[in-house]
């Protein structure tokens, strides 16, 4: 039986997380909310990918307030078969 191993994505250190079957997770963050002054924690959560035009999958990874698509098998390729 294939075991699930979580892995950091690059570039994304303590924000997201892909596994060796493929999937994408969003960490536990901390956040403040201007407006009523007080800090939250929004859970983990499972990403769901997208279909692109080729038959990819993709997921929006945001940091920074930069959103950038990325494509699971190559999150996949970085993390698991580094030489």
């Amino acid at each position: 039986m294939n075991e699930e191993i979580w892995m950091p994505i690059n570039g994304y250190e303590g924000l997201y997380e892909v596994s060796s079957l493929g999937r994408v997770k969003a960490l536990q963050k901390k956040t403040r909310y201007r407006i009523e002054g007080f800090n939250a924690v929004r859970a983990e959560k499972m990403i769901k990918p997208s279909m692109d035009a080729s038959g990819y999958l993709h997921v929006r990874l945001t940091k920074d307030g930069v959103t950038k698509l990325s494509k699971v098998h190559r999150l996949v390729g970085e993390c698991f078969l580094r030489t």
